[in-house]
């Protein structure tokens, strides 16, 4: 009896575990010291909701501003999507975050791409799974790379309720722009293959 409880308590456990969802953040280095934040969910299996809260952290740095999406935009029938942003350092840490307000929310926040136009006229996105929700432009110093990046938080908007996710469930994904010298590199070593091949 005992052996059997403790298989039924692990299952409800491991249904638990894979009904909360995932958030990935996306770092984009677009130009030299600027990059785009974006966030991508993953939601429970059937559920339509996106992102409700996000926070992250650019670590160990000076000179850093944010300047989020239009997700906190405000239209005649009051706030939309997010509140307004909270941005600002935590000891040598920069840390910029939002949350929705549960009056105004955005389905498919990091489920689906959110527009100006989109928000303002109330017509959100169909949800497509996969798809990049931009959240903001981090203008930065030159230089960053792929530590200098991490998560605070990340709440999901579910049909459970999960609220926000434990640290397991967030991912951060950095994708600096290629020095000059890798750039040249990889140039001269297609080159190569391509001379190599004609040759034979």
């Amino acid at each position: 009896m005992k052996k059997f409880v403790a298989t039924v308590l692990v299952v409800g456990l491991m249904a638990v575990v894979a009904q909360a969802g995932t958030v990935n953040y996306v770092f984009d280095e677009t130009v030299s010291g600027t990059w785009e934040v974006s966030v991508e969910v993953t939601p429970v299996t059937g559920d339509t909701a996106g992102l409700s809260a996000y926070g992250f952290y650019v670590n160990d740095t000076a000179s850093v501003s944010y300047v989020e999406n239009v997700l906190f935009t405000l239209s005649a029938g009051g706030m939309v999507g997010m509140q307004l942003p909270v941005a600002g350092y935590i000891g040598v840490n920069y840390n910029a975050g939002n949350m929705q307000t549960v009056a105004a929310a955005v389905p498919g926040i990091g489920i689906s791409p959110v527009s100006v136009t989109s928000i303002l006229e109330g017509m959100y996105p169909s949800m497509a799974l996969g798809a990049k929700a931009l959240l903001g432009t981090l203008p930065t110093p030159a230089g960053l790379g792929v530590g200098d990046f991490s998560q605070d938080n990340a709440g999901l908007y579910n049909g459970d309720a999960s609220g926000f996710l434990a640290p397991s469930e967030i991912t951060v994904e950095v994708n600096p722009i290629p020095e000059p010298m890798t750039v040249s590199l990889l140039a001269i070593g297609g080159l190569f293959v391509a001379f190599k091949r004609k040759r034979s």
